[in-house]
């Protein structure tokens, strides 16, 4: 849209032709102007931040990635997550604020077990700190802040980062990535959620496997809903990147020990039971070098990234990234771990350590309360609260004991691929999947004003998705449905106006959509 279309419509009478015979009837408006009215654009490109945690609670950017990235801009505001960051203008007010839980995970994961084996996890190991974090490049952002969620709801700021430093900063793409390919395509990536698949612990020779590897990821995750709902608003990418030795870190398959691989996946929890002499369950697994990662995938547009891991010791870990092993025995675990990345979901089941508190908070999916979940609109009338996984009400949507690792939590449903990594998801982390998707994508592309032949002003907007519908309102009132309006002068009234159109999505998958289903684009006409 340009930012100021002013339209100069036919039909103004001739006033100089008539003479001056006397009174005459004053000639009907036929112009007004149109300027766009949004502040943020829908979609706008992206760097990723090198950002590391550091044992006191700070972050600090150590570099930045340049490449060809694209973040969808939905709202100006998001505090649902423990950590945040906001982009500032040169006064220091907030342009634009985004929200997600990894870091504040990592830290209470970190914290909890350090505290319980007395060793210093974070401090001995700083690189586990390391995240990449990806920040759209907005016009008048100078400035990106970082907050962590206190226990009482506020925000406290943990680090900055300027953003003229960008290119200086910039570490470069990775250097070992051999090839790429798209494996499934369904838009536009900067219209789409762009899921990227890597490899670790897979050898030059093992390749091929890796490519049949991630073929299988792909095909699971795009069977199974919600996601087959939403096939048109994903990119599947897979990324070549080849490791020296097979397997991960400390899978102690043969040997217990560091191996050499791209991106140093590794079992950490079985580093602590040798050392303090523990017996913590070691199916966590995630990678020590997180910064490879980003750089290998940045190869390629990439929201999500999902690390495959060539061993039989069965893994999955998802917290910044999505991680799975080969010997997990299903295609439904990596599903499972890039669902938690997606839709910021939590574990329903109960078989690790219960980590939790006030300021991480607690996920979509999981309650605190067995009378009064969050997913309330998904419960019938004469559903009990709590429910039991037996009876007549087991297969309806209820509040379930057990969950998050925690006896006293709640999950939605008394059987879901949240539980035990099978199975089909429950309506409501289907729900929460189904909004987090579009997060990343719209079901709108572009808005833009034109006038036409006759004077009139069309309004449109393009690449609607299928199955998304197109309201327009004038100062809050009806005045359209479908991608285009055409509006007269007659039809505005005098003064000032806001003319927004708005492509939704209603599905049967989503309930409570918390605007997240929607794009709106605004004029200004005068």
């Amino acid at each position: 849209m340009s930012p100021l279309l002013v339209l100069a419509l036919s039909g103004c009478p001739d006033l100089a032709e008539q003479g001056n015979t006397g009174p005459t009837a004053a000639p009907a408006r036929t112009t007004y102007t149109v300027a766009a009215a949004d502040t943020l654009p829908q979609v706008a490109p992206g760097v990723v931040l090198l950002a590391t945690l550091a044992a006191d609670d700070t972050i600090e950017v150590s570099g930045s990635i340049v490449a060809t990235l694209w973040e969808d801009i939905d709202g100006a505001e998001d505090d649902r997550y423990a950590f945040r960051y906001r982009l500032l203008d040169a006064a220091g007010m907030p342009l634009y604020t985004r929200s997600t839980s990894g870091p504040v995970i990592v830290r209470e994961f970190l914290a909890y077990y350090g505290d319980s084996s007395g060793y210093d996890i974070l401090g001995v190991f700083p690189e586990l700190g390391s995240f990449a974090v990806q920040v759209p490049l907005l016009e008048g952002a100078t400035t990106v802040e970082f907050q962590f969620r206190q226990d009482d709801g506020t925000y406290s700021t943990v680090g900055e980062y300027d953003l003229g430093r960008v290119e200086e900063d910039d570490v470069g793409l990775s250097d070992t990535v051999s090839d790429t390919a798209l494996l499934h395509e369904g838009g536009d990536p900067a219209q789409v959620l762009d899921i990227v698949i890597l490899p670790d612990g897979y050898q030059t020779s093992e390749l091929d496997a890796f490519h049949r590897d991630a073929a299988s990821v792909s095909r699971a995750l795009l069977a199974q809903s919600p996601y087959s709902a939403w096939a048109g608003q994903v990119n599947v990418h897979r990324v070549d990147v080849a490791s020296a030795e097979s397997g991960a870190s400390y899978d102690c398959v043969g040997t217990c020990e560091w191996r050499d691989t791209a991106f140093v996946s590794v079992f950490p929890l079985e580093i602590v039971n040798r050392l303090f002499h523990t017996a913590y369950r070691t199916e966590a697994v995630f990678q020590r070098d997180q910064f490879a990662v980003a750089r290998a995938a940045s190869h390629v547009p990439w929201d999500i990234a999902l690390v495959l891991v060539n061993t039989s010791h069965f893994g999955g870990f998802a917290v910044h990234y999505a991680t799975a092993t080969t010997g997990a025995g299903s295609w439904a675990v990596p599903v499972h771990e890039l669902s938690h990345v997606i839709g910021q979901l939590g574990d329903e089941y109960q078989s690790d350590e219960c980590i939790r508190s006030d300021a991480l908070g607690l996920p979509a999916n999981i309650s605190a309360s067995g009378t009064a979940p969050p997913w309330m609109h998904w419960v019938e009338d004469d559903t009990p609260l709590p429910t039991t996984s037996s009876g007549s009400h087991q297969d309806e949507v209820g509040t379930f004991a057990g969950a998050y690792n925690c006896r006293e939590l709640f999950r939605p449903a008394a059987s879901c691929a949240m539980n035990q990594g099978g199975g089909e998801f429950c309506p409501v982390c289907a729900e929460a999947i189904s909004r987090r998707i579009f997060r990343f994508a719209d079901p709108a592309t572009d808005g833009a004003a034109e006038a036409d032949a006759e004077g009139a002003t069309r309004f449109a907007l393009t690449g609607v998705i299928e199955g998304a519908t197109v309201r327009w309102t004038l100062d809050g009132a009806d005045v359209g449905t479908g991608a285009t309006l055409l509006l007269p002068p007659a039809d505005v009234p005098e003064g000032k106006h806001l003319l927004v159109g708005t492509a939704s999505v209603e599905t049967a998958l989503v309930r409570e959509d918390g605007g997240d289903l929607s794009a709106s684009w605004s004029w200004r006409l005068e």
